[in-house]
């Protein structure tokens, strides 16, 4: 989970059943916890290492939040294997200054304001 506050504080909480959460200044996460690989052969399988260095060098690139999206949406960062139960699903980019948040697809983006009225977005992941 990751909070952020409009003027840039953030944290990441790492949670797991039967652990206590663990709260990070990690600017960059992957599907391990903190920078350390507990399951090997799972990190390899879901690339979580080399997902994670990608995110790394961008932030330390200082890309924009529209290049991280861009790049999100393409492989490594993108995973379709959803055979396997690992696919993405959206990329979120969250602006807490705005109040908004907008949800990207390869095909399509939606955003949506913290006031706004509830809605509904139907994506079919089968051509996202």
């Amino acid at each position: 989970m990751a909070l952020v506050e409009p003027i840039g504080n953030h944290a990441t909480v790492f949670v797991a059943p039967g652990q206590p959460a663990v709260v990070s200044r990690l600017d960059a996460t992957t599907n391990h916890r903190l920078d350390q690989v507990e399951y090997p052969a799972t990190a390899a399988r879901l690339n979580s290492v080399g997902r994670l260095a990608r995110l790394n060098r961008l932030r330390a690139d200082d890309a924009s939040g529209e290049q991280l999206v861009a790049e999100m949406l393409q492989p490594p960062l993108r995973n379709n294997q959803f055979e396997i139960g690992f696919g993405t699903l959206y990329t979120a980019m969250y602006e807490p200054a705005a109040g908004t948040a907008t949800w990207h697809w390869p095909e399509t983006s939606w955003t949506r304001g913290f006031d706004d009225p509830d809605g509904v977005r139907t994506v079919d992941l089968a051509h996202a």
